[in-house]
């Protein structure tokens, strides 16, 4: 049965027969264990060995070897340790837009197979209130979702089979589901976790609406939750050509100047975190050629001037054909 991460174990070598064991040495993957560190102690002359705050990479085989005299005599013993696949980020966020599809990330190192006693794999979930209490949304024991005051949310899956993937799926993203949410396992009431922010990701534009051609706009992604060091990558979505490379804006807010019919179309805002990507959102900007090929940041006058200048010239062509008619 394997062992948890961050669990301890004691291994104990002997021998059946009742004789002085003389030198004993313990080895893992090769390497000799030579003196008690701050996780391993040996006791018993060297006979037992304890092994504290157990990562994924203790795993493997260990191995005792007893010399008596010109004798020599060894065991091995092959150590699985259950954990989450990149251990060291237990905490980070996952930023997805409302009505979007939210995956948040749980793998272990290894299908959980074997094991003995009570077992469980799930997810929780604490919204962003201090006064909510957690709530357990899944578990591999029922594979069903827990009423706890919130209502349905069928727009959860977990695919409680048994694999290493535990990953949630939230779709579509709702307001209410922001916060943070536990991936965890449980072994014996023993248990491990992962936590993942999950925030709402928003864009706001400058202007309302279908814009005009030629306005300037603005286009401004973010979120309440942010930490401070996230990057921001826009590119326009290109359905007609999808293996073109793209043209990407830096920056959180993005500044079209002079907007055009080619701009209208999805925009989406990526976000980064340490290189990796931890979320996305998508803005639909609708643009609206102008009349006449007037553009919007014209100036008012402008298109008053060519009104009225229009009406003048109707207005001496028809008192033209009215001088002409007169003088047949």
């Amino acid at each position: 049965s394997p062992v948890l991460e961050n669990d301890s174990v004691r291994l104990t070598c002997d021998l059946t027969d009742e004789i002085d064991l003389g030198t004993v040495a313990w080895y893992h993957k090769g390497s000799r264990i030579y003196s008690t560190t701050p996780r391993c102690t040996l006791q018993r002359d060297g006979r037992e060995l304890t092994v504290r705050n157990l990562t994924v990479h203790d795993s493997g085989t260990w191995k005792c070897e007893l010399k008596h005299k010109n004798k020599t005599a060894m065991a091995t013993h092959d150590l699985h340790i259950l954990g989450f696949s990149n251990s060291t980020v237990q905490t980070h966020s996952i930023y997805a837009g409302v009505g979007s599809v939210a995956m948040l990330p749980c793998t272990l190192n290894m299908k959980p197979e074997g094991i003995q006693g009570r077992f469980y794999t799930g997810w929780s979930h604490k919204g962003e209130s201090d006064t909510v209490a957690e709530e357990i949304l899944l578990t591999n024991s029922r594979a069903v979702l827990e009423q706890a005051g919130k209502g349905e949310r069928s727009h959860l899956v977990f695919q409680a089979d048994g694999s290493e993937n535990l990953t949630l799926t939230i779709s579509p993203m709702r307001e209410a589901d922001r916060g943070i949410y536990t991936c965890f396992v449980e072994i014996g009431g023993k248990r491990i976790e992962k936590s993942i922010r999950l925030a709402v990701l928003t864009i706001v534009s400058s202007g309302m609406g279908m814009m005009r051609e030629g306005a300037t706009i603005q286009l401004t992604c973010g979120s309440s939750e942010l930490s401070g060091g996230e990057r921001f990558e826009w590119h326009q979505l290109d359905p007609t050509n999808t293996s073109q490379s793209r043209k990407t804006y830096w920056g959180q807010t993005l500044v079209l100047p002079a907007v055009s019919g080619t701009e209208a179309g999805k925009w989406v805002c990526t976000v980064y975190q340490d290189g990796i990507e931890v979320g996305h959102v998508e803005y639909d900007l609708k643009v609206a050629e102008s009349l006449y090929g007037t553009r919007a940041n014209d100036s008012p006058w402008k298109t008053t001037f060519g009104v009225i200048a229009a009406l003048l010239i109707l207005l001496l062509l028809a008192l033209l054909a009215a001088f002409l008619r007169q003088r047949k």
